[in-house]
């Protein structure tokens, strides 16, 4: 799917990561994943619902977890989406970099207004992609207690529904926010970015980024800016 089109373009379109964490509280896992967000009926309830409500959507792509059959074969089971990759906007190594940072740069070109939800360290990066609005969760369990809070603060800050891009980085709470943005925004460009912005704040939160050097991630940051 090209991402970097649409969004030049302001097309419309929705894009949510359903991964292992998704799958292990959807078949109501105990214990919590590796952001320390707990496993809950609630979630798993309304990350069922969210993948059920957008699976079959025009314009909705669905981040598939190639890593492990049951997980996409779970999931598939409920609805047949509209698979996109992975790692669509996820890097871990300068090869990869190099050929996300086209999509990248039109993150940060873009003239739409942007509103990215996520935790406080990860805001740091607003400047760099030229973000206007940021609404902070929790890093690890916000969705039991402020889901709602939430979702209000990002519908006050949008200004033109026809003209917004909105990213989380909130971890599998952000898959029914994404679903119930989409039933209020039809016409958003919705993206969840996930742990792809992570580094950009020198946060090395997961295995295929771990060995980057902090001059690694500066060369990144430097060539982001060009």
């Amino acid at each position: 799917m090209d991402f970097l089109n649409l969004i030049n373009q302001n097309k419309p379109f929705t894009y949510a990561k359903y991964g292992d964490g998704e799958y292990l509280v959807s078949i109501n896992r105990t214990g919590q994943n590796c952001d320390n967000t707990p496993y809950t009926s609630k979630l798993s309830n309304a990350v069922i619902q969210s993948y059920k409500y957008l699976a079959p959507l025009k314009n909705s792509y669905l981040g598939k977890w190639n890593s492990d059959s049951k997980v996409y074969g779970f999931f598939e089971n409920l609805v047949i989406p509209t698979w996109a990759d992975y790692c669509a906007f996820i890097f871990g190594t300068k090869e990869q970099f190099g050929n996300k940072l086209p999509l990248l740069r039109s993150i940060r070109d873009a003239t739409q207004q942007k509103i990215y939800i996520c935790n406080a360290a990860n805001s740091a990066v607003a400047s760099l992609f030229k973000i206007d609005n940021a609404v902070i969760v929790h890093p690890s369990n916000w969705f039991e207690n402020h889901y709602n809070l939430i979702l209000q603060q990002t519908r006050d800050a949008i200004i033109n529904p026809d003209s917004i891009i909105i990213m989380t980085s909130a971890g599998m709470g952000a898959k029914p926010l994404l679903a119930d943005l989409r039933k209020l925004y039809p016409n958003a460009i919705l993206i969840d970015i996930g742990s792809g912005f992570d580094l950009f704040a020198y946060k090395k939160s997961r295995s295929y980024n771990m060995n980057l050097t902090k001059n690694e991630i500066d060369e990144f940051i430097a060539l982001l800016h060009q």
